[in-house]
Parts: structure tokens; C-alpha cells; sequence
């Protein structure tokens, strides 16, 4: 079955913040302070975060999990609490501001577009007579 559009901007969306996030971990000073001392163990961490947060994007395109779609709105809000800290360090790390920014705004427009148009009536659950009945 073929993707509403709006499900599958979600889904280009979702994956191009993680892209973001990803490309640019290298210039992220605040990881390497992390990494120095806490050692390898934070990146295999981060590494399950990022393959859960895979997952999810999958599960609410693919699989239909309308539940997950609040999953992802509550992490979008829970990360917004980090403004103040962003803000804060935008000039003495500017890269990490900024993709923080730019996967913000990638995730909001994704969240968005996930609870309205076409993608409204994706989530909706199929009545049973439907699932089951025989095909012409």
C-alpha cells in the first residue's frame, strides 16, 4: 500500500533531522567534553537512541502506530526544553546551535504534517468486517 503524502514528508522529514544530527556529531563540542570522559560507552548509547528514534519514524510511517505519533509529539516538546541551553551557547558553539535549530524545525514540520491531511485518516483503525472481508 502506497504512503499519503503527508505521511511520507513525515518520514523524509524525520529522517533528514537525524541525518543532520548525525553529520554534524563530529563538530559537536559538547559531545567530545562527553566522550573524553566518559569513554566509548556514550556513543554505543547515543547509537541505540538514534536506532530507537529509526524505529519510531518506521513504526508511525509503515506500520500505522498512531500511539507512536504521540510518542514523537512528547519527545519533540520534551527536547524544546533545551532552548534555553542553545541559546545560551549559541556563540561558543555555533555548529551544535545551529543543527539543533535546523532538527527542531525539521521535527516540527514532521510532527505537524503527521496529524493533519491525508495522514489524519492513515491512523485511522480499520473496521474489523474490513480486515477480514474476502477480496473480489
Amino acid at each position: 500500500m502506497q504512503l499519503p503524502k503527508n505521511v511520507r514528508w513525515f518520514e523524509w522529514l524525520s529522517y533528514g533531522s537525524l541525518a543532520v544530527t548525525a553529520a554534524l556529531f563530529p563538530f559537536n563540542e559538547k559531545a567530545h567534553s562527553v566522550i573524553h570522559r566518559m569513554g566509548i560507552g556514550v556513543v554505543s548509547l547515543w547509537l541505540c537512541f538514534f536506532l530507537i528514534l529509526i524505529a519510531i519514524i518506521w513504526g508511525i510511517s509503515h506500520r500505522r502506530l498512531g500511539w507512536l505519533r504521540w510518542v514523537k509529539l512528547v519527545g519533540l516538546f520534551l527536547s524544546l526544553l533545551g532552548v534555553r541551553l542553545v541559546v545560551d551557547s549559541f556563540f561558543a558553539e555555533p555548529v551544535y546551535s545551529a543543527s539543533w535549530v535546523i532538527s527542531m524545525v525539521l521535527d516540527g514540520a514532521a510532527c505537524y504534517l503527521i496529524f493533519t491531511g491525508d495522514a489524519v485518516a492513515w491512523f485511522k483503525p480499520k473496521a474489523i468486517e474490513e480486515i477480514h472481508a474476502p477480496v473480489p
